[in-house]
């Protein structure tokens, strides 16, 4: 659900912004002319091809195309909603949202509730910071719990960049800390940090810690704010659960956050790949040894939502599960869920009984030997298929269970190229016909209903407001079921003409003179975001030096992402992208196809006429007919636009 903000609202907060300081917290930046230049955080790259221009307030990677202002920035790199990101800026630059501002559709009731929970959520987020600060000043004063830190494989750098604290084992340390602070310990008990106490009265704690005599894992979300926390027991003869997990909370959905992904997402983007573990000292011990793209689940099972996060930030995505029983059946769910969301999740096959981290320390091993495992890791799919041929030999009954699972496996995978691999390598490993084992897969996707599902990767949209509010256009999105999903290259070349228009203003003034009576510029376009965008811009009294003034207007309301790409290449580049002689190529290309267009509709129209016997209307198409066939042999060649 977008939200509603004043123009003016989100000027100022733009106006208070250094777009050259938000990208230097994840970019290496050095001035290149009028621009900033470093490699892209998007995408890995060796030469740096991502720009940042200062006083447009504008960032464009010519590597990758990702493009747009500081609110686009932070949505693509923690992966936040159009709203989140409002509430970032607004908390850097500590200028409060407007107390107008609500959300699409929103009551008066609706409203307030909201606010009171964002009152609520940011008193929940100090809290947490103020409990994980106590916990980190406890565990620089305890030499000995560093040490068992230091023998676990994490060096102290490795610990302080992930706020490693302790909990010590009195009964109401963090507790009795709380309340001399005056902290809200209501709020404080609905986070799981401690609990009411049934002991009352004199020389009795009214609250009791839930983490006690605990090694503690803040959990921090992609934005760096603690959210959570992981404790685990520091003795093996003490009572209870060897793993203490915050509770779920309104900030701490385990089904959502990843340990050590605030650390590691610069990481991950560089490599191009994940190495998802089991626990919180595997992470940090991977991190110590230079695997610093390793995360790991908060003590729940890997779920759509991590894969939808870690699929934006990263193409391969490697499990590195212990090899018992336990690491078996969830590496084969992982693959499941995997599979039905057409990812083919890798995996590396650890020694029995050995973690990561010990991987990593032991001295016949180490980090290189995991190395190497790690670049040769295959699909999870592959080994388990291999698995299931081998065990298949045993006997026909095996082999009929291990044909039952491995067609259950290919009815999950949404990866139509990958499983067609797959069921070629079935019928030649398993010899059986192509068409029994298609009818097995079918079978198999009519029984399981309930399997994982692919889930739309995309942050929520941006707010609406009073000049350009432009959508996505991909197929499936609401109003545009059978648009086309790509912005061509003449309407690419075209549009950034357009924006650009001293560049190419006497291409560009002839154009209107080529085009069908009646006919605007915006019917040039197919691509229906910018279609709608050259309509909207070009309504705006103005609209040019609106421009030149604030470039920033133009972007701050583009909700699809590949125009938002093209437009902010067209306004960050300090010279024009394409020659006179590119833009009069695709002007051409898009001329004739429109003419092209009309002339298909005349001759249906015709063929019409013709059928009814109404002379009448047969003589008038036919003369528009031929009227438009004199136009289209104006151009020397047949234009085909390439995508």
């Amino acid at each position: 659900m977008a939200g509603k903000f004043p123009p003016e609202f989100i000027q100022k907060l733009r106006a208070a912004i250094s777009l050259p300081e938000l990208v230097s917290e994840h970019v290496t930046l050095k001035k290149s002319g009028s621009n900033f230049s470093g490699l892209c955080p998007f995408h890995s790259e060796r030469t740096p091809s991502f720009y940042v221009n200062d006083k447009k307030q504008l960032y464009h990677c010519y590597g990758c195309g990702a493009g747009g202002d500081a609110i686009s920035f932070l949505k693509e790199i923690h992966g936040l909603s159009f709203f989140e990101a409002i509430e970032e800026l607004s908390e850097r630059t500590k200028i409060p949202l407007p107390q107008g501002a609500s959300m699409e559709n929103e009551t008066p009731e609706q409203k307030a509730r909201r606010e009171e929970f964002q009152k609520k959520n940011q008193t929940a987020l100090r809290l947490n910071r103020f409990v994980a600060t106590f916990y980190r000043q406890n565990y620089e004063g305890a030499p000995p719990i560093q040490e068992y830190i230091r023998k676990r494989g994490v060096d102290e750098a490795t610990a302080k960049g992930f706020f490693v604290g302790l909990a010590r084992a009195e009964w109401s340390s963090l507790a009795d800390h709380l309340q001399k602070a005056k902290a809200p310990m209501g709020l404080a008990t609905e986070l799981g940090l401690i609990r009411a106490s049934q002991k009352q009265g004199a020389g009795h704690s009214p609250y009791f810690d839930l983490f006690r005599d605990r090694v503690i894992f803040p959990i921090i979300d992609p934005r760096g704010r603690v959210v959570g926390y992981g404790g685990r027991k520091l003795s093996e003869t003490d009572e209870g659960p060897k793993y203490l997990n915050s509770s779920e909370s309104f900030i701490f959905q385990k089904s959502r956050l990843l340990y050590g992904l605030y650390q590691a997402q610069r990481s991950i983007r560089d490599r191009g790949e994940v190495l998802i573990t089991e626990g919180y000292f595997d992470v940090m011990t991977l991190h110590a040894f230079g695997f610093t793209h390793a995360v790991a689940t908060c003590g729940t099972a890997l779920t759509p939502e991590h894969l939808k996060i870690l699929q934006r930030l990263a193409p391969k995505i490697t499990l590195i599960f212990d090899n018992d029983r336990a690491g078996v059946e969830a590496t084969e769910r992982a693959m499941e869920l995997g599979l039905g969301m057409g990812l083919a999740l890798h995996t590396v096959a650890l020694p029995p009984k050995m973690d990561p981290d010990e991987v990593c320390l032991d001295a016949n091993l180490g980090p290189k030997v995991l190395e190497e495992w790690i670049a040769h890791s295959r699909p999870a799919l592959d080994l388990r298929l291999d698995a299931e041929r081998m065990a298949s030999q045993a006997s026909s009954e095996a082999r009929t269970e291990s044909l039952k699972k491995v067609a259950g496996w290919l009815g999950l995978y949404q990866d139509p190229v990958g499983r067609e691999v797959r069921l070629d390598w079935v019928v030649q490993n398993y010899g059986i016909s192509r068409n029994q084992l298609e009818k097995w897969v079918k079978v198999a996707e009519t029984k399981d209903s309930g399997r994982p599902t692919a889930i739309e990767v995309g942050s929520s949209s941006p707010a609406s407001g009073p000049k350009l509010i432009v959508r996505s256009g991909h197929p499936g999105s609401k109003g545009h079921s059978s648009a086309p999903a790509k912005l061509t290259k003449p309407e690419k070349i075209l549009i950034t003409a357009l924006l650009r228009w001293k560049d190419y203003t006497d291409l560009l003034k002839g154009l209107r003179q080529e085009l069908p009576e009646r006919s605007s510029l915006a019917d040039l376009f197919v691509y229906p975001p910018a279609k709608q965008f050259v309509q909207e811009f070009l309504q705006v009294p103005g609209a040019y030096q609106e421009l030149a003034l604030a470039p920033e207007w133009v972007t701050e309301r583009i909700q699809d992402p590949i125009l938002l790409q093209t437009l902010t290449a067209a306004l960050v580049s300090p010279e024009p992208l394409y020659t006179h002689s590119e833009v009069k190529v695709s002007m051409d290309a898009i001329v004739y196809k429109i003419w092209a267009r009309i002339s298909h509709e005349l001759r249906q129209t015709l063929a019409g006429a013709e059928a009814n016997k109404d002379k009448d209307l047969e003589q008038k198409i036919l003369k528009d007919y031929l009227d438009v066939q004199r136009k289209l042999k104006e151009f020397d060649k047949f234009y085909e636009s390439s995508e």
